[in-house]
């Protein structure tokens, strides 16, 4: 969660920091974290909702990703333990054209 004290963060350089705190993630500047998670409120409720929605999905019997393992092996191995059993069926949008063509 980045959460900074105003909104000068947006046009001081700050985004540009590069962060090592995510595991599996490398060459990641706080510019890459999506937008909806970067707020000046803590009780903003996007960040709120998905700060819920994690917590769920850790309870859950089972996880599926559309993502392709052979590219991001190192992620994955690094949210498995938070997150199992996880399933990854990517990436999807090939899948769908292969259907397509079938159809």
């Amino acid at each position: 969660m980045l959460v900074c004290a105003d909104e000068s963060y947006l046009t001081n350089g700050y985004l540009e920091t590069s962060i090592d705190w995510i595991p599996g993630l490398k060459n990641v500047r706080l510019r890459d974290i999506p937008t909806l998670i970067r707020t000046t409120d803590p009780n903003d409720i996007v960040l709120n909702f998905m700060i819920t929605q994690l917590d769920r999905a850790r309870k859950a019997s089972a996880i599926i990703l559309n993502a392709f393992d052979a590219l991001e092996s190192e992620t994955l191995d690094a949210i498995k333990p938070l997150l199992s059993p996880l399933y990854t069926i990517g990436p999807i949008h090939l899948l769908h054209r292969q259907l397509s063509e079938k159809g």
